[in-house]
């Protein structure tokens, strides 16, 4: 399987079929036999073609598009691959009765913390194999290197409290975490993609010293062997629980959860019952290379 990704172009029939035939006879001539996208770059970065959810600016790190992309790219002969989906979430939201019975059993066995930023690293590689292992068995997943994700997470320290990060122990192992991030795409919407000349000044002021009102939840886990166990709603409902204060504290008023696969029936029940409500729907396509 071959990939493609930064898909960009008119709503031309011709122009989309000129891409695509560029794109496939690169793929065929390294011996792929299906393609398979968008992925710009891979599966932990922007992901899938916005398919429904056109009258809103996207979050950050997620791709958008125009409303003939879809039909343009089944025409060229792709079919969906897998569909996945955005939610939103007022940061304002009200626990359920049953999330807190949860939170009190779970008081008792785990403890959930911030990362600390006196062992930055060690707390990120961390995140790193709860991750790893947490997704292990869903659909496409390719594992985050140690390197890799260092380096993602010495980027969101820049323009994240340490609060934002939360990790939930349990006998003394990372079971759970969960990442918030400032919707960066709200700070920058009337840049028009300049810094100078004072460009840089409205980013520091809206990030460091305003705050975005949007965030985005972009990582999120619980160990594999917990999903089908009593405790595994719990850690969930738990590290989101858990971030309430500090993005209410920083003035985040809704969260966008993305993406979630439309096969994660447990992850779609849970946002569910904090209110949450779908907002976007992506879509990965494919297509077998004769």
């Amino acid at each position: 399987t071959g990939f493609f990704g930064f898909l960009d172009a008119i709503d031309d029939p011709t122009v989309f079929a000129a891409l695509f035939e560029q794109a496939e006879a690169w793929l065929r001539a390294r011996g792929m036999r299906q393609a398979r996208g968008p992925f710009s770059l891979n599966i932990n970065q922007e992901v899938g073609l916005l398919v429904d959810g056109f009258d809103s600016r996207p979050y950050f790190m997620m791709g958008h598009a125009r409303p003939w992309y879809g039909p343009r790219v089944e025409a060229c002969g792709y079919t969906k691959a897998m569909d996945m989906f955005a939610y939103l979430i007022s940061a304002h939201f009200q626990p359920p009765p049953v999330m807190n019975s949860l939170f009190e059993r779970l008081q008792r066995k785990v403890t959930i913390r911030a990362l600390d930023k006196r062992r930055k690293d060690a707390d990120l590689d961390l995140v790193c194999d709860i991750f790893n292992d947490a997704w292990a068995d869903n659909w496409g997943f390719v594992p985050f290197t140690q390197e890799e994700f260092r380096a993602i997470g010495h980027e969101m320290l820049m323009i994240i409290p340490p609060d934002f990060i939360q990790i939930a122990e349990m006998d003394g192992e990372g079971v759970a975490f969960i990442v918030l991030l400032p919707n960066v795409n709200d700070a920058i919407a009337d840049l028009d993609g300049r810094l100078l000349p004072f460009g840089w000044a409205k980013l520091v002021s809206r990030l460091f010293i305003g705050y975005p009102r949007t965030a985005r939840i972009p990582l999120m886990g619980v160990r594999r062997r917990l999903h089908h166990t009593r405790l595994g709603p719990g850690l969930a409902l738990s590290v989101v629980q858990a971030l309430r204060e500090p993005g209410i504290r920083k003035g985040v008023e809704e969260v966008e959860m993305s993406w979630i696969l439309e096969t994660n029936e447990a992850m779609k029940g849970i946002i569910e019952i904090l209110g949450g409500r779908q907002s976007k729907h992506y879509r990965v396509y494919e297509k077998a290379l004769a």
